[in-house]
């Protein structure tokens, strides 16, 4: 988890710096920790969540790779119902130029 909000913290700074076009000064440094801090709390409260419904956490390696897992072969609800549409397009569509020839 520390490697993450260093890089969030170093973006951040970067970005500050690259806006302003030189160096953050010290109030800015502090402000950007804020923003980590609220970082914090939001994953805090995710991983609470996730424990209280008995799921794994998810940034942890098992939930990531179950979802990889499931959205490679499987995909979305949403998406099944999308290809699905499309077929029944193709198949109108093919219908409607037989009917015009």
């Amino acid at each position: 988890m520390l490697s993450t909000i260093e890089a969030i913290y170093t973006a951040a700074v970067e970005v500050a710096t690259y806006h302003q076009g030189f160096e953050c000064e010290q109030s800015e440094h502090e402000s950007l920790l804020s923003l980590l801090w609220i970082f914090g709390l939001i994953r805090v409260a995710t991983a609470n969540t996730a424990q209280k419904n008995g799921k794994p956490l998810p940034f942890s390696d098992t939930d990531k790779r179950e979802r990889q897992a499931r959205l490679s072969y499987i995909g979305t609800e949403k998406h099944k119902q999308d290809k699905e549409k499309g077929r029944i397009l193709k198949l109108e569509t093919a219908k409607r130029k037989q009917q015009i020839l």
